[in-house]
């Protein structure tokens, strides 16, 4: 019976440190076959005394895409023969991140 490919989930935010934890988990892959999916969670900034609706939540949305295709190109740079499947999703970071990682068998942050 073959065994189940291994699900790699890793948290990205842009950061220096989120770079290094997808290079780490693209090694990782590399070695294991593992499948990577990189997951940046965003939300709409708290504004004290300003009307949320004045800014279209699609821009916030537009911003995480970028940071997540900018941060796992960098990363894949030197990883060129892996897929990374990218999610971003409207929500608080760890509650977004600890959804994506039940039943993945590695939760990677930086």
């Amino acid at each position: 019976m073959p065994q189940k490919q291994q699900q790699v989930v890793v948290g990205i935010d842009g950061s220096e440190p989120a770079v290094r934890a997808l290079r780490w988990a693209l090694g990782y892959a590399e070695q294991t076959g593992a499948r990577i999916e990189a997951v940046h969670a965003w939300q709409i900034p708290a504004m004290y005394g300003t009307a949320v609706a004045a800014v279209p939540s699609g821009e916030f949305r537009s911003a995480a895409e970028r940071v997540l295709r900018e941060t796992v190109d960098e990363a894949l740079g030197e990883h060129g023969g892996l897929d990374v499947e990218r999610v971003t999703e409207m929500g608080h970071p760890s509650k977004v991140l600890v959804e994506h990682s039940e039943g993945a068998d590695l939760l990677v942050v930086g």
